[in-house]
């Protein structure tokens, strides 16, 4: 409902209650939803029998704003409709790179562990004298006087 003013002599649509004493409420013909005139026509077996309208001869008026209240329904629901599809499909693109996210993140984990398994797996398969010696076996050790200690090389080339 508009809640606007509605302008003397200008048509309206009416509904009218009695509970004792009589209620009515006035909507602009435009306002009026297809349901009300599909009441009104159940009610009085047709727009030109709803008390009123054949009096200040205006049937079109209400026949064409009848018809524009079934279009605008229309129109609204298929809105409604065309919003519901876009957010559904919003939804399944978000949900679609959500899940190719995942999936790249669990591609470069398995690539990570692939990586370490093989470093591990070429460490193993390397040759005992391609490894890398100790660090005593590479220099030799300083005594605190700045001598030398005798170490397998020292004491090889001394027993020669």
């Amino acid at each position: 409902m508009c809640k606007l003013m509605i302008e003397k002599g200008e048509l309206r649509f009416a509904t009218l209650t009695s509970t004792g004493r009589l209620l009515g409420k006035y909507k602009h013909l435009s306002c009026v939803k297809p349901e009300e005139f599909d009441a009104a026509v159940a009610a009085h077996g047709s727009l030109a029998a709803i008390p009123g309208v054949s009096a200040c001869d205006s049937a079109e008026k209400v026949e064409m704003a009848a018809r524009n209240a079934v279009a605008a329904k229309e129109r609204l629901q298929a809105k409604r409709k065309a919003e519901r599809k876009a957010a559904r499909l919003a939804e399944a693109e978000a949900l679609a790179a959500k899940r190719a996210e995942e999936e790249k993140k669990k591609q470069a984990r398995n690539e990570a562990a692939r990586k370490k398994r093989a470093a591990k797996k070429k460490e193993a398969l390397a040759p005992a004298d391609k490894k890398p010696k100790a660090a005593e076996d590479v220099a030799p050790a300083a005594d605190s006087s700045g001598d030398e200690v005798n170490s397998a090389e020292n004491l090889a080339t001394t027993t020669a």
